[in-house]
């Protein structure tokens, strides 16, 4: 294991030349940092500020190192984590870059302690915890795992920051890692947040994981609003492909295409700053595009605005409910439902009109089952339509009243 207890940018792909110019092409010339399945890869120390650029971080095993270093430690008595950071570890208060490199073959707990004494794996690739800024950039994060054995969350990337931290992941592949390989609860195949966070360019595919296969947010509203912006949830597989949970976001022009999940979206549980979900297309991921689920405790308000919303001929668009008891406010602008057989389920009391549950468009408040549903100027169509629209980037629908397309 590499430990890094000063500020320091540790760089790979150089030429190896004795002289001349320093020749620096990672894709050329790998720098390859093997864990040979025995240990960490890398661990920064509290503190510092270092950069890893051009490295291949490989074959990673945290299982039982350091673990008052992991999340949970102090804050569960009784409870202690597996492992975290297989490839990479950041302790508090440290400030971390890492850019054109490759995290592969890393898992944080291949064993488990057992129920109580420890269950979970946090971030099979990289685990950054409590600290001061983050920046992940142009890297590739693939084949991971959080957890062989039990509770895994993050399989690529898991990051828990101070508050005010500054945390960017940006324009990377996160591709085909995994929460856990067990069937039980687990969460973020690929990406895991505990804190308000930059997420931007990247491609999410081929991850799995119960809840967030793609990504799965818990409480970010805690310490901002995070903007998910511009990027690609493909291949996830799972119960959804993109968890906001006590979520402040703003998820802007993101693709949640083709997963292999019941859910495209799912909002659960409420805090001051409403989430706001904003010209994304949400595409073939499940029998509901969207659910959006509050509590009495923690009511849901959320805003859908000018987004797509593409089904596979059954299931709902829009789903209100998902947790027993859901207390959910939810306004929908501009939304084109397409290809599903209902824009939103048939609820009751009170009993909606039959031809409700198909087409949804105009301005009302519709309350059922403890939720209410503002609709401006969205449509239904209960079967897929070719040119839609939406698709082509063309204005939406913009006039009021109950409308059939």
């Amino acid at each position: 294991m590499i430990t890094l207890t000063r500020s320091i940018t540790l760089a790979g792909g150089w030429d190896g030349a004795a002289t001349g110019p320093l020749n620096i092409d990672p894709e050329r010339y790998p720098t390859v940092l093997d864990g040979e399945r025995r240990r960490r890869v890398v661990y920064v120390d509290e503190e510092v500020a270092v950069t890893l650029d051009g490295l291949v971080i490989a074959r990673g095993n945290a299982t039982g190192l350091t673990l008052d270093r992991c999340p949970g430690y102090a804050s569960s008595p009784g409870i202690r984590p597996d492992g975290c950071g297989g490839g990479v570890l950041a302790a508090p208060l440290s400030q971390v870059i890492i850019r054109r490199s490759v995290i592969t073959d890393n898992v944080a707990a291949v064993t488990t302690q057992g129920y109580p004494t420890g269950t979970i794996g946090y971030g099979g690739g990289i685990a950054l915890v409590d600290v001061a800024g983050v920046r992940v950039e142009n890297s590739l994060i693939i084949s991971n795992a959080a957890s062989l054995a039990a509770n895994g969350m993050g399989g690529g990337l898991y990051i828990e920051a101070l508050g005010g931290a500054d945390i960017q992941v940006v324009a990377n592949r996160i591709l085909s890692n995994t929460a856990t390989t067990r069937s039980v609860a687990s969460w973020g195949g690929g990406i895991a947040l505990d804190n308000a966070a930059t997420v931007s360019k990247n491609q999410v595919a081929y991850n799995q994981a119960p809840a967030g296969a793609g990504l799965y947010t818990w409480y970010d509203a805690l310490y901002g609003e995070s903007l998910i912006v511009d990027n690609l949830f493909t291949g996830n597989r799972g119960g959804n492909a993109v968890y906001l949970g006590h979520s402040a976001a703003r998820l802007e022009g993101n693709r949640i295409l083709r997963n292999a999940t019941g859910t495209g979206l799912f909002i659960a549980y409420g805090e001051d700053i409403a989430p706001v979900v904003v010209n994304n297309i949400i595409a073939r991921s499940g029998e509901r595009a969207v659910v959006a689920s509050g509590s009495d405790r923690n009511p849901l308000t959320a805003s859908l605005v000018h987004n797509t919303l593409v089904g596979e001929g059954r299931g709902e668009g829009i789903y209100v409910g998902g947790y027993a008891g859901s207390v959910v406010t939810l306004t929908v602008t501009n939304t084109i439902v397409t290809g599903l057989a209902w824009a939103s389920p048939p609820q009751s009391p009170p009993a909606l009109p039959s031809w409700l549950t198909t087409f949804s468009s105009g301005t009302t408040t519709m309350t059922a089952s403890g939720a209410r549903i503002q609709w401006t100027a969205t449509r239904g169509f209960s079967t897929p339509r070719r040119g839609t629209t939406a698709c082509s980037g063309a204005p939406r629908p913009s006039t009021p009243g109950w409308t059939r397309a």
